[in-house]
């Protein structure tokens, strides 16, 4: 019953707003990522938002087989991941272009920016610290 309201009032909404509808998954999967990724994101109109959002991706998945090795690894980052992957997939079948429904994905992919953002402070401090010791 209450996955049928939510269907009902998802209809009524966007009856009232046909010009934000989004009724083919197509039309979703083009303008979730955008509103996700350059309008909302944590770096608005920024190329390397997506970049640096694959980057902490990647690092997070790189923990995730460590930690399936059994090695000493924060589980934090996978579980903040399953967590923010469960909870952002509703959007892709929201039928409307409305900010608060991108709210979530928003703000998990938020979180794996700052995370991509990190490792490749991480690698260039590492890098210039390297140069620095060589010119010595």
């Amino acid at each position: 019953m209450a996955v049928r309201a939510r269907a009902e009032a998802m209809q009524a909404q966007t009856a009232r707003s046909p010009n934000l509808a989004l009724p083919s998954f197509k039309q979703r999967i083009l303008v979730v990522p955008k509103r996700v990724f350059f309008d909302d994101a944590i770096v608005p109109r920024a190329y390397p938002t997506v970049l640096l959002f694959l980057l902490g991706v990647g690092w997070t998945a790189a923990r995730l087989g460590r930690w399936l090795r059994g090695e000493h690894e924060s589980r934090a980052l996978v579980v903040l991941t399953l967590i923010g992957l469960v909870v952002s997939i509703p959007a892709l079948f929201t039928p409307l272009d409305w900010p608060r429904y991108f709210l979530l994905p928003v703000f998990f992919s938020s979180f794996h920016i700052v995370l991509g953002m990190e490792w490749l402070a991480r690698r260039i401090w590492r890098a210039s610290l390297n140069v620095s010791r060589r010119g010595r």
